[in-house]
């Protein structure tokens, strides 16, 4: 397999590389044009070609996940974060439209839910982290900030349900005044 992954290759690039796969002078059978933009046309163009005998080529990757993937380092991997309201405990707020998070003493009055952590003063994304993900993160005073699995239990005082003290998430305290914090999962 050939591995042309985050390359920068975009539909001009598909142009030629759809040229010189053509010519039959390749002995390519596998590409990977995965994190790249060949955009609308590049695709067509290329997975057209897999259909065609005279092309050696038998498996092609192009999730390319839009022109984003053209940003240099690793803010090509930039993923939006939507919180889950079906999981905020109650001692958190949400304002700026859901994107912001503030400890309170008074219990918000959320609807009872399943999925709620009623304890911990924690909460879930609702967007599931794949593949290769980017995020900032601002924040004052003390925080957590973690990576969970969606199995974790919501329920109760137990480190199971306890963001970083179990085998379902990880935890990252951090206490400055305003500080941007990347996290990369490959």
């Amino acid at each position: 397999m050939r591995s042309l992954s985050g390359c920068l290759i975009t539909e001009e690039g598909c142009a030629s590389l759809a040229s010189a796969l053509r010519s039959n002078l390749s002995h390519l059978r596998e590409l990977d044009l995965n994190y790249n933009h060949p955009g609308d046309s590049g695709v067509k163009l290329l997975s057209a070609g897999l259909k065609d005998p005279d092309w050696i080529l038998e498996t092609l990757r192009v999730d390319h996940g839009g022109p984003q993937r053209l940003r240099p380092g690793v803010r090509k991997y930039a993923c939006e974060l939507e919180l889950d309201t079906n999981t905020v405990n109650r001692k958190l707020k949400l304002s700026d439209n859901n994107r912001k998070v503030t400890y309170v003493r008074e219990n918000q009055s959320y609807p009872d839910h399943p999925d709620r952590f009623d304890v911990w003063p924690q909460l879930l994304c609702r967007t599931d982290l794949t593949d290769h993900c980017y995020w900032e993160v601002k924040w004052r005073g003390l925080v957590h900030i973690s990576v969970s699995y969606r199995g974790i239990r919501r329920k109760g005082r137990s480190d199971d349900c306890r963001f970083g003290r179990n085998d379902q998430s990880w935890s990252l305290f951090c206490r400055q005044r305003i500080i941007h914090l990347l996290f990369l999962c490959l």
